[in-house]
């Protein structure tokens, strides 16, 4: 089965002064905010033949493309200072090439000059003991490049698992 959503959104979060609150990182602010999102997301749906009635659909893939426009504070300013209400074009693609391997990718690009603002994509093959390797990729322009692997071994019949990541050299 093959759907298609439409996504109309609306956020809004009121100016609050935080001075007062604790400040670690950007993640200990609440971000003014005042924007429609709109967009799509498309799905591909099945059943595997060899399983019968009794198991539900599998979403095997997913493409999500969104966009929002500020009423408020832009995104952004270019270099004449003028405000750029739209945000970047946010792709979006998951797919599950069976119960062992799966994928997931997203792309920004810049509605104002076409350029990309950011890729990131992961993959990861599991077994049936639910041991896993992941190999990730992110880029952010002008900010991050790493290729990341990580790996979890399921150490006995228990939620323990034992994960390792090598160190990144520092830039």
């Amino acid at each position: 089965m093959h759907t298609i959503e439409p996504l109309v959104a609306y956020h809004y979060n009121t100016r609050v002064d935080q001075d007062d609150l604790p400040y670690f990182d950007v993640a200990d602010r609440i971000a003014y905010s005042n924007a429609f999102t709109y967009g799509f997301t498309q799905r591909l749906v099945g059943r595997p033949a060899r399983e019968g009635v009794e198991f539900g659909p599998r979403e095997y893939a997913k493409l999500k493309i969104s966009q929002s426009y500020s009423l408020g504070d832009p995104f952004e300013r270019d270099e004449d200072g003028k405000g750029r209400y739209f945000s970047d074009i946010l792709g979006e693609l998951w797919w599950r090439f069976g119960p062992y391997v799966s994928a997931h990718g997203d792309i920004t690009i810049s509605p104002y000059d076409g350029e990309r603002k950011r890729l990131n994509g992961i993959i990861t093959l599991k077994d049936k003991r639910n041991d896993a390797l992941q190999v990730e990729y992110r880029n952010t322009k002008d900010s991050i490049e790493s290729l990341n692997f990580v790996a979890r071994l399921k150490t006995m019949d228990s939620p323990l698992s034992v994960w390792g990541r090598p160190l990144q050299p520092e830039r």
